[in-house]
């Protein structure tokens, strides 16, 4: 894709996904997740073979989107109707992303930097922080993702924090550091952490031109009622008893 080419404004982040598939339910509810049973076969067939991913701390916050255009410099959420938070985007998204550190970077190539924004008010994050805060974990440059090195190397440039990078490496392993229900690694005070992200190691895509990624969460690994674990498979307590703090 040319930079001309590239609509940086309305190019969102691609949704995630969980693992497994749902139960056909014959009404509108929707199924179960069940255990096990992969819910995209492109995902599917690198996790059954041990893959290598790249796994790091899923945030709950809101989604940020800073844009530069190769000319100014805007912040944008989830969409472009999604209101920022107002002390986020004062207190830690302008003084951050300055428009001479993009022109030293990427000169008139159109950017994304995707991100999270996280802390008190924004989702259940006050115990990760008392004030509002932007945490960076992934670049799109005229429409294509860099490698994490590069996108590590361009939020360092800005003197901005990335998504913590985990010790893991197969789906097998992700799905294993979630059943211990681990804690956040960027909290202030005591938080579990609310999952983990995965992407192949070296981007992948399916056969519709979708990038291969996923998320774990507790209540992908952990029983409760949304999800059917199959006779032989390792069963947990309950959910709701994990998540207590």
């Amino acid at each position: 894709m040319s930079n001309s080419e590239f609509d940086v404004f309305n190019t969102l982040y691609p949704k995630i996904s969980g693992p497994w598939a749902r139960e056909v339910s014959e009404s509108k509810k929707v199924g179960r997740q069940i255990y096990g049973t992969w819910k995209d076969s492109e995902f599917g067939c690198l996790a059954s073979y041990d893959y290598p991913f790249v796994w790091t701390e899923k945030i709950d916050g809101t989604n940020i989107r800073v844009i530069w255009d190769g000319y100014n410099v805007s912040f944008s959420g989830r969409t472009n109707r999604a209101e920022l938070p107002q002390h986020l985007l004062h207190d830690s998204l302008k003084p951050a992303f300055r428009e001479e550190v993009f022109e030293e970077l990427f000169g008139d190539k159109k950017v994304i930097l995707f991100g999270e924004g996280y802390g008190a008010k924004i989702q259940s994050g006050g115990a990760y922080s008392q004030n509002q805060k932007f945490i960076g974990f992934d670049v799109c440059v005229c429409g294509k993702y860099l490698l994490p090195e590069d996108m590590i190397s361009v939020f360092e440039s800005f003197g901005v924090d990335i998504v913590p990078y985990l010790n893991l490496e197969t789906v097998e392993d992700a799905l294993g550091f979630m059943k211990e229900n681990p804690d956040s690694l960027i909290s202030t005070e005591p938080k579990k952490m609310e999952g983990v992200v995965g992407r192949p190691k070296y981007d992948l895509r399916t056969r519709f031109g979708d990038r291969i990624s996923v998320k774990i969460k507790p209540c992908h690994v952990i029983k409760n009622k949304d999800l059917i674990i199959p006779a032989g498979e390792p069963t947990e307590q309950p959910y709701n008893t994990y998540m207590k703090d």
